[in-house]
């Protein structure tokens, strides 16, 4: 993905959630209240006035689509990132586009057409980790993306082979939380429970298979 195509999709990201706020605004009036926090079993428990609770999303990409080159370029190891350009620019358009589908969900919500916002996450969380997945093997040695563990961040050999055996290890937990997040009964689905659950999973496994590779390394140095 080009730097050009990244920018162009990121904006329309921003846009689409600015549009939304703003039309929902439009229609509903800024006196009213929305939920902002929701309990395990979905209920709201916090709210705020219209104007915060539908600002709060767009606000939130926007500093994390100026934020995030903006910490790849100061922290060491930038160069590596380079080298992983395309890999990074997905993975942020990512994590973009999660906050977009959770905030067009609420919005879509507050205009009088009630959606799980639960599982509406947790999908967007499942499909954000099957994207990231599918190019995290392409990712070099870096401070601020991939899976960094002591053993990684010590040796080329295991970081490669830890990313190529973590794509497919995080493709397949994108694949299972999304396929979850259908198709689980309301009554088990709590909360960001079944997210935290996938997630933890795969940052385990993956942890693991990273020492595990270390053990084995070719000429591992003392």
């Amino acid at each position: 993905m080009s730097a050009r195509t990244h920018w162009i999709l990121t904006v329309q990201i921003l846009a689409l959630m600015v549009g939304a706020s703003m039309y929902t605004l439009w229609r509903l009036g800024p006196d009213v209240s929305l939920p902002v926090h929701f309990d395990a079993a979905g209920h709201p428990t916090r709210f705020a006035h219209a104007p915060w609770a539908l600002g709060i999303g767009p606000l939130m990409a926007l500093v994390l689509a100026v934020a995030l080159p903006l910490m790849a370029r100061l922290l060491p190891m930038a160069e590596n990132l380079e080298r992983s350009a395309a890999a990074w620019r997905i993975s942020r358009l990512s994590v973009l586009g999660v906050l977009a589908m959770t905030h067009l969900g609420l919005a879509v919500t507050a205009l009088g057409h009630p959606m799980d916002l639960r599982r509406l996450h947790a999908f967007a969380l499942g499909l954000a980790m099957a994207v990231i997945g599918n190019v995290l093997g392409k990712v070099r040695p870096n401070h601020l993306l991939g899976i960094r563990t002591p053993w990684t961040k010590a040796d080329d050999w295991v970081w490669d082979r830890t990313h190529r055996f973590g794509g497919w290890l995080t493709v397949a937990g994108g694949l299972i939380l999304m396929a979850l997040a259908l198709f689980l009964p309301p009554g088990i689905l709590r909360g960001p429970s079944l997210s935290v659950s996938v997630v933890m999973t795969v940052a385990i496994i993956a942890w693991v298979r990273s020492y595990l590779y270390w053990r084995v390394r070719p000429s591992r140095p003392l």
